[in-house]
């Protein structure tokens, strides 16, 4: 069996792959749900809704994530990350 604490740790996850976030938005001015690709971490530049443009912009938690084809947590199962 392959140890992957190493390779599973955040930062070098972060860096091996170089991964793209999506975030979900939604505007308090118009109500105009949106996502936003941001490398890295989301911004105050990155939250302007794309309808109204408007900055009055908030971060919408869902209630699943997840990301197919990670090794990590994934039990051998093909699931990958997963938090709910």
């Amino acid at each position: 069996m392959v140890d992957d604490t190493a390779r599973c740790s955040p930062g070098r996850f972060y860096s091996e792959v170089n991964s793209v976030a999506i975030y979900d938005l939604k505007c308090n001015s118009c109500g105009k749900e949106f996502e936003k690709f941001v490398t890295g971490f989301l911004g105050e530049d990155d939250k302007e809704c794309p309808e109204c443009k408007s900055r009055d912009v908030r971060q919408v938690y869902n209630s699943s994530f997840g990301i197919g084809g990670g090794s990590c947590g994934s039990g051998g199962s093909g699931g990958g990350f997963s938090f709910g």
